[in-house]
């Protein structure tokens, strides 16, 4: 994992900026750990937040956007795919089927 990514959106700066970046890291980390683990399977941005929820590796107060910020920072690094499949998300419209990018 390279340097992650957060979007200082709300001009953050100091120890604050720093912890938000370290927090942005670490939960990459674990999208990309999680996505290793299920190689062989694809998932809707919903469906990894539930897992990762269920499997007590996120709090209950994450945001989903920020699995799918995680998702796009994995992306751009190559990490992960973003399919054009799609499945029923968790509001009612489809979403988007993502994978571990093949090695």
């Amino acid at each position: 994992m390279t340097t992650g990514t957060f979007y200082n959106t709300t001009a953050e700066n100091g120890l604050d900026l720093t912890l938000y970046k370290s927090k942005a890291l670490a939960q990459d980390a674990k999208v990309l750990n999680f996505m290793l683990q299920n190689a062989d399977q694809k998932f809707t941005i919903c469906e990894i937040f539930d897992r990762l929820l269920a499997e007590q590796i996120i709090h209950e107060h994450t945001p989903r956007t920020s699995i799918c910020r995680s998702l796009n920072t994995l992306m751009k690094e190559g990490k992960v795919s973003k399919l054009q499949e799609k499945r029923m998300g968790c509001y009612g419209r489809p979403n988007f089927l993502w994978r571990i990018q093949s090695i």
